[in-house]
């Protein structure tokens, strides 16, 4: 085709041009005086194959993200430099572009206004880690990320210091999800470093929840840091004995003491402890554990250890003469409390229908309390089956994370419809945080017993469920006071959330606001059932009339178990 014809021929538009959706013989024929003839590199096209098959043929092969992969802290075509870390330095090469399209921060400093001066000098960095920003340069060069408990806090630094919101988003949905015993200490330790007021205490959350998994673990042996120790000892709220807590900082300075290359002898240890041994309670441990690992580490003196067996027999030890702390801690406070019980209904029945195997319950509290056990109730008849009861509390309001904002267990049970409530009791207490809705769910399913047949004939129980009837709890209360011995009043507000069954044909009433609470009785003041009431119960009497069968499945959640 000359040169004239090209001229004086009239071209489309440009965005018409390769179009979606315009096939590649289409685009090129509007190049070219006619459609264009097949020739044997496209013969997978000639032959009918698509052209999105043969793309995807080709992605698969190598991706553009597998390319640009390639390039990542190579000195191919690289044209800027950085210097990062914190006490040792590292020089990463990297390219303009690549930072420019996943940065906006790096798109404004490479192509923006700037010094011809600055063009050819290394880029410092001091307040990146080096892992942390070899993570950031992945995720922009392949979109992909390899985040784990020691780089997480790190890259998410990195992410927030150079607006990366996808890389951001990442390592948030990470500390939600991936928080736990063996993360929590490293995620601490990282968000002390950077200076993440919110990581910080969520993570300090988790490391109180699981003081006894993080003071025993690798990561607190290996720790250089004494100042963090001293810290983890003056906490109040560890979940951990006193005896795990001492032989846990003894393993600590034995590991500093060989990191010093010196031997872990009884001078030595003392020097590494210092004023950390005054921070450990002894009092708090038994005379037991006095003997057995106080007593053979050598750390005390032997009128030390005399005035602690000496102390009064009662918890804690009381020894005026030692410079220790007998205050208990959270573990000790739990074990040795009172267990208060909160009671929403103030009576149960069992005269209507009730076969919802599904609830749930909404409350807040005006204190923190620790949850320890739930109350369901239980089957009107004994049966030779067994009952799975599955628990979950959760907290709805400003959710964290979900190792600490949830907790759920499972137990297997044999009612013989003795007791109306059945207790589930957690492995270990969940704190509710005082003016924060939490939400408990129960599921109760039929099962076949433990150990009497074969678990595939459960099968046709699992479908006879809705034939078991439940008990029920009247006279609800939307507020409850609990009084402890010593203390505040608890005040419980519970909003009543609507059965996982419903009636059909059944009309919802109007949502009742939340009235205060009432005045506790006077003091010793204990209200007496009428023995008309009594003699209704006995009997088994109920007035059908005050109560419907969508107003049973409002809530059947009737006992939470706690301690302050």
């Amino acid at each position: 085709m000359t040169e004239e014809v090209l001229e004086s021929r009239e071209w489309p538009p440009l965005q018409t041009i390769g179009r979606r959706g315009q096939s590649v013989d289409e685009s090129l024929s509007l190049l070219t005086d006619g459609p264009i003839n097949h020739v044997t590199d496209f013969s997978m096209v000639s032959a009918g194959v698509s052209t999105e098959a043969l793309d995807d043929q080709l992605d698969e092969e190598e991706t553009l993200s597998a390319r640009f992969s390639r390039l990542l802290s190579t000195e191919d075509m690289s044209d800027v430099h950085f210097v990062v870390g914190f006490n040792r330095k590292l020089r990463i090469p990297a390219h303009k572009l690549v930072l420019s399209v996943a940065s906006p921060v790096f798109k404004n400093q490479f192509f923006g206004i700037r010094d011809a001066d600055e063009e050819d000098e290394d880029i410092v960095l001091s307040d990146v880690e080096a892992p942390a920003f070899l993570e950031f340069l992945r995720f922009c060069y392949s979109d992909k990320s390899q985040l784990t408990k020691d780089n997480v806090v790190g890259v998410l630094f990195t992410a927030l210091k150079f607006e990366a919101t996808p890389l951001e988003r990442r390592c948030e949905r990470y500390l939600r999800t991936r928080l736990d015993s063996h993360s929590a200490f490293s995620v601490w330790i990282s968000a002390k470093k950077c200076r993440f007021q919110d990581i910080e205490a969520m993570a300090l959350k988790a490391v109180e929840r699981w003081a006894r998994v993080v003071c025993l673990s690798t990561d607190f042996c290996l720790l250089s840091d004494s100042s963090i120790v001293k810290e983890i000892l003056l906490n109040n709220n560890l979940r951990i004995s006193e005896s795990d807590l001492f032989v846990s900082v003894c393993r600590w300075a034995k590991s500093q003491c060989l990191r010093q290359n010196s031997c872990p002898t009884r001078v030595n240890l003392k020097q590494v402890f210092g004023d950390l041994l005054s921070l450990i309670r002894f009092p708090l441990m038994t005379a037991e554990d006095i003997k057995s690992q106080v007593q053979t580490e050598g750390l005390l003196e032997e009128d030390q250890i005399r005035s602690l067996l000496s102390a009064r027999r009662t918890w804690p030890r009381v020894a005026r003469s030692l410079p220790f702390s007998s205050e208990p801690r959270l573990f000790q406070r739990l074990i040795g409390g009172q267990l208060l019980s909160v009671q929403r209904f103030g009576s149960f029945d069992n005269q209507l229908p009730n076969s919802s195997p599904k609830t749930r319950l909404s409350f807040r509290t005006n204190k923190t309390i620790f949850v320890s056990a739930i109350g369901v109730y239980g089957p009107r008849k004994p049966s030779n089956s067994s009952l799975e009861i599955r628990i979950r509390i959760e907290r709805t309001e400003r959710f964290r994370c979900r190792s600490l904002d949830s907790y759920e267990t499972q137990t297997r049970v044999k009612s013989d419809s003795s007791e109306p409530v059945i207790t589930v009791r957690f492995d270990e207490e969940f704190e509710v945080e005082a003016e924060v809705e939490h939400q408990i769910c129960a599921e109760i399913t039929l099962c076949e017993r433990i150990g009497s047949r074969l678990s595939a004939l459960s099968a046709p129980l699992m479908s006879r469920s809705q034939d078991v009837h439940f008990f029920y709890g009247t006279d609800a209360a939307f507020a409850q006071k609990v009084k402890p011995k010593s203390g505040q009043t608890v005040v419980f507000n519970f909003r009543d959330d609507c059965g996982l069954v419903s009636t059909e044909g059944a009309t919802s009433a109007p949502p009742t606001p939340h009235p205060p609470p009432r005045p506790p009785p006077p003091e010793g003041y204990v209200r007496r059932v009428s023995r008309f009431d009594r003699l209704k119960r006995a009997l088994s009497f109920t007035e059908k009339k005050t109560l419907t069968e969508e107003e049973i499945i409002l809530g059947q959640i009737p006992v939470i178990l706690f301690y302050l």
